[in-house]
């Protein structure tokens, strides 16, 4: 996709072709809650059948199911809006311009 009025103008973005968690559990007929925990190791502690961990875990691997990093960033992030606005722009072309503001603002 080729965006015409930003900072990626004339330029292919970055797209991201991965696995959602909702997709997982779309197939597999189960809640977005119950494939997250599964996914971050929490299906014991959350009396989660064994079948159902291993069915979560066998679908994730052949989807190819990767974690967001950003968005385990934003979750695991402190209450400060620039540990925020790292996790989202680290990545991205003029992240030093975008960051050098914020922090002059601040």
């Amino acid at each position: 996709m080729i965006y015409k009025n930003s900072i990626w103008k004339g330029r292919n973005m970055p797209t991201n072709n991965n696995v959602k968690i909702k997709e997982i559990a779309e197939k597999l007929s189960l809640s977005v809650g119950t494939v997250s925990i599964v996914l971050n190791g929490r299906g014991d502690a959350m009396r989660i059948s064994k079948e159902t961990q291993e069915r979560v875990r066998t679908v994730a691997q052949e989807m190819n199911y990767q974690p967001n990093i950003f968005a385990r960033r934003l979750r695991n992030a402190g209450n400060g809006m620039p540990e925020r606005v790292v996790g989202v722009f680290w990545n991205y072309l003029y992240a030093d311009e975008i960051m050098s503001s914020i922090y002059r603002h601040l």
